[in-house]
């Protein structure tokens, strides 16, 4: 019986054990909402006021947004709206979310997380806050942890349409608490990072403002009659601005607070780079402070990283440049850059390629003057240097072969302000022979290309290795640098110089027995002979540069004198003998893939078909002429090649087809800086026109031309003879 008993009572006692331990550990059902929850859940901040366009991101935004409300998604629907420090991203998703607050009546969360602060909240005090907005009385949050608080706020959610709006998100690990669970809920996140860990979301990257947006926002900030009465003035500033919305809302607020100062006067202010980011800053906006936090967030190498781009010129860079500022195997460098894409430092341009928002170019020379020593900065600018002048060896011998021109041309192009620069640092850092050498190869790129627009660089970059040979008692180098020098000086029409430095480079060449480089300058100083109209001491060079060719072998040497030479005779009227020479250097052309000579022997035929008026034959082989050129990117030749087409039409009587080939010659022969080609179309038209009996605009053209021509040159006098024909008319 007491057995029994025992026995009865220790499992009486077991079973309270059970009961207890179970009260203990169950979830606790969640309180009915206290009577204040009804308006603490509606916690949107205002809409932005003078919110502009945008309009295709915002659409985008309300379309995907609007699956969870319409009960179209298996899953909580996420979009990240990811950008740079300042592109306006709450401002975007405040507006998005103010669009969408009728379709989720539940409930519209907002909280701001503080990373562009540098003081991330945590998920379990926003989860706290959040609960109580929904309702969840303060004895039921008091000592949860991080899970049993997310597991309130899902539950919470459940099948209730809601928006949840987290602004200024660190990372995944922040955000993943504070994520309903429910699919009728949605979340709208913004963020300096993509987030692309995180599970099932929707990236929207957003950009910088297009020029029109930025103005619009321009126009709201301080007033429409302003910026329309200084047009450009407001487009320099937005465009200093770099179109990003943080800096003008900054410019609004100065300028607004400044009635008295003129948008001209702002442009002054802002467009010296060195105090650029000091001014844009207005009350508690700046932009600088907007880029520094996440310059602080950086790892050490990546922050140097980003400081040594600062010394790279050019709209973009390839990732192999950022290796070798560091002086790191390439990949390494590659994974450094894709870290300061991700922060939103850097932009991924496509194709290995990355480029700088204006601004955060501008911080990162900041930072470069302020933390970088100047030895370390010497020695990453000769390693980029050395690299360089490696790739342009490759890019030269591309060059010659016909499949391969028109990506030389290209990576050229691409490195172009990068490797003038190199050309200086190497002589900044005494490295003579590689300052040379960089040299020699862009001179065969800008010869090459036409881009007589680089002239000033292309200066520049020989005068520093001239020097540099010089100095380093070179005088191959310094014989080459003269010949360089003389072909810049040459196509500026500035011929004495020309003459100058060719004469110069060809002593040194005779000299030094280089049987090459005396060939090659004795054709430039023919070039000049030519252009001055001194047919015989043109041909003399020629012939002599021609032997020295042959001598050697070289067949596109040999090329271009035949080519040359069909140029003196075209001008004498010898025109079987200038076909004869244009025929021969167009098959060499040929033989040897030279794509570029090919084009100008066929545009020299075309010259003497014009003028034997042979015209089906002369558009033939224009044209031929034109699409290489255009293939190969050359503008000058291009330019020239319009030119013998409106000549063409212009002997045929087809006006309009001839005004229309002599305005896009003169459109690049204005852009390209070629003042000499500009003032020989300006001949042509004023021919046209003289044509047609409009003497008055002839002259006009007449008298533009004579302000560009060399006075030196056979089209001056033949347009100062044109001027005096039609006064004469005007007189009598």
């Amino acid at each position: 019986m007491i057995e029994t008993i025992l026995i009865i009572i220790a499992g009486f006692i077991i079973l309270l054990f059970i009961y207890f331990l179970d009260k203990k550990y169950r979830p606790q059902a969640l309180p009915s909402p206290s009577p204040i929850s009804l308006t603490a859940r509606y916690q949107l901040p205002p809409d932005i006021a003078d919110f502009t366009g945008r309009q295709e991101e915002v659409a985008r935004a309300i379309a995907f947004l609007r699956s969870a409300a319409e009960g179209a998604s298996p899953a909580v629907v996420i979009l990240v709206v990811a950008g740079m420090p300042g592109v306006g991203k709450s401002a975007l998703a405040i507006h998005v979310a103010h669009r969408l607050k009728d379709r989720f009546p539940d409930a519209q969360l907002y909280v701001n997380l503080r990373d562009a602060e540098g003081n991330p909240r945590s998920p379990a005090e926003v989860l706290a806050e959040f609960l109580r907005a929904l309702g969840v009385a303060d004895e039921f949050i008091k000592g949860k942890g991080l899970e049993e608080l997310s597991d309130f706020y899902r539950t919470r959610l459940d099948k209730k349409r809601a928006l949840v709006l987290l602004d200024n998100a660190h990372d995944e690990a922040q955000v993943r608490p504070l994520l309903p669970g429910s699919p009728t809920c949605a979340v709208l996140i913004t963020s300096r990072r993509r987030l692309d860990a995180l599970e099932g979301a929707e990236i929207l990257e957003l950009q910088v403002m297009k020029e029109a947006e930025a103005l619009e926002l321009l126009e709201k900030l301080i007033g429409i009659e302003r910026v329309r009465a200084e047009a450009e003035a407001a487009k320099r500033i937005v465009k200093l601005c770099g179109y990003l919305p943080l800096a003008v809302r900054i410019v609004g607020g100065t300028l607004r607070g400044r009635p008295h100062w003129t948008l001209n006067e702002y442009v002054g202010y802002l467009a010296d780079e060195r105090w650029r980011l000091e001014r844009l800053r207005v009350g508690d906006l700046e932009v600088r402070a907007s880029i520094a936090l996440s310059y602080r967030e950086l790892s050490a190498e990546d922050a140097r990283l980003f400081r040594l781009l600062g010394l790279l010129r050019g709209a973009d860079f390839a990732s192999p440049a950022a290796a070798h500022l560091l002086g790191v195997e390439e990949e390494r460098g590659r994974e450094a850059l894709e870290r300061l894409v991700e922060a939103q430092l850097l932009e991924s341009a496509g194709g290995g390629r990355y480029r700088f928002h204006d601004l955060v170019r501008l911080f990162a020379r900041e930072r470069l003057e302020e933390e970088e020593p100047q030895a370390a900065r010497e020695a990453a600018c000769l390693r980029v240097a050395r690299w360089l002048d490696a790739q342009a060896d490759v890019w030269v011998a591309w060059l010659m072969q016909r499949d391969r021109i028109t990506e030389a041309l290209m990576a050229f192009e691409w490195e172009r302000e990068n490797l003038v620069a190199a050309v200086e640092w190497a002589y900044q850092g005494r490295e003579w022979s590689l300052a040379v050498h960089l040299a020699e190869n862009l001179a065969r790129f800008f010869e090459i290309r036409g881009y007589l627009g680089y002239l000033d660089d292309w200066e520049r970059t020989h005068q520093y290795a001239l020097e540099a040979a010089r100095r380093a008692g070179d005088p191959h180098g310094e014989a080459h640098m003269l010949n360089n020098l003389g072909t810049v000086y040459r196509l500026r029409g500035q011929w004495a110089e020309a003459i100058e430095c060719y004469k110069a480079s060809l002593h040194l060449f005779q000299v030094l027995g280089d049987r090459h480089g005396e060939g090659e300058t004795l054709k430039n100083i023919g070039v000049i002979y030519w252009r001055q109209g001194r047919w015989e001491e043109a041909i003399k060079m020629y012939e002599a540069s021609l032997r020295i060719y042959r001598e050697l072998g070289d067949r596109h040497g040999e090329s271009k004198i035949l080519n040359n030479l069909g140029l003196v005779y075209t001008n004498q009227g010898r025109l079987d003998e200038a076909i004869k020479m244009y025929e021969e250097s167009l098959r060499i052309c040929q033989e040897l893939g030279d794509r570029h000579g090919e084009s100008i022997a066929l545009d020299n035929l075309g010259d003497v078909y014009f003028r034997q008026g042979r015209w089906a034959e002369a558009i033939e082989m224009y044209e031929a002429s034109l699409r290489i050129f255009r293939e190969l990117g050359d503008r000058l030749g291009e330019g020239v090649t319009l030119i013998g087409l409106g000549n063409v039409y212009t002997q045929q009587g087809r006006w309009a087809e001839a005004i229309e080939m002599y305005e896009a010659s003169l459109r690049l022969f204005r852009a390209l800086g070629n003042r000499y080609r500009e003032g020989t179309t300006l001949m042509h038209m004023g021919e046209l026109y003289e044509k047609q009996g409009q003497l008055e605009q002839a002259m006009a053209l007449y008298q533009e031309a004579l302000a560009k021509l060399p006075p030196d040159s056979p089209e001056y006098e033949r347009v100062q003879e044109r001027v005096m024909n039609l006064r004469g008319i005007a007189a009598g």
